[in-house]
């Protein structure tokens, strides 16, 4: 009797290592273990795959834009945009100083329709991706425009084209529809009335 009850004690003790390890490992991937080189291939699996970026939340909302829902953009997005912010940006949003910390990642989902309702096809993402040194000149963020399962990229690395525009006046460390307690320089409900 006492040989299975050790064993059986074992037998609970190894599995709740094993179940321990499988959380640890989980938690890692949120906070940003693993995360990819500045390279559109990488970047790519790491948001559909590693890490789907469809499971990370979005900015709260603010009396400017409601990031719980589609919403109404223009070129070179699409007219329709969906924001999903992994959990190093969302950490930082709140008592946000000045810039995003390394590892931040935005993903935006660019589609063809004008109806936030029925947004249509999801033609491309444009990924911000926040690397140490990698362009310090533009706060070192990565960007990333590619078809949503990474078939295609269309543009990556330090794109002149986005950083420029984001760059323009009121964007807070390039991110221009969130203003961590400011006004935005893109906003949805106050443009549409909703």
């Amino acid at each position: 009797m006492r040989k299975v009850s050790s064993m059986v004690r074992y037998g609970v003790l190894f599995i709740s290592l094993a179940l321990l390890a499988a959380a640890c490992q989980a938690g890692g991937e949120e906070a940003g273990a693993d995360l990819p080189d500045t390279d559109a291939a990488a970047v790519m699996e790491y948001v559909n795959e590693t890490n789907p970026y469809t499971e990370w939340g979005t900015w709260p909302n603010d009396e400017w834009n409601n990031f719980n829902t589609n919403l109404v953009s223009g070129a070179p997005h699409g007219n329709v945009v969906r924001i999903y912010v992994n959990e190093i940006a969302l950490e930082a949003a709140d008592g946000f100083d000045e810039e995003l910390p390394e590892g931040s990642m935005i993903v935006k989902e660019n589609y063809v329709g004008t109806d936030p309702e029925n947004p249509g096809e999801l033609d491309a993402v444009t990924i911000m991706y926040k690397v140490e040194g990698f362009n310090a000149e533009a706060n070192d963020w990565f960007w990333v425009k590619a078809k949503p399962d990474g078939s295609q990229i269309d543009a990556e690395g330090a794109v002149d084209g986005c950083i420029g525009c984001h760059s323009q006046e009121g964007h807070q460390d390039y991110v221009l529809r969130y203003g961590f307690g400011s006004e935005p320089a893109v906003t949805s409900l106050s443009e549409t009335g909703q």
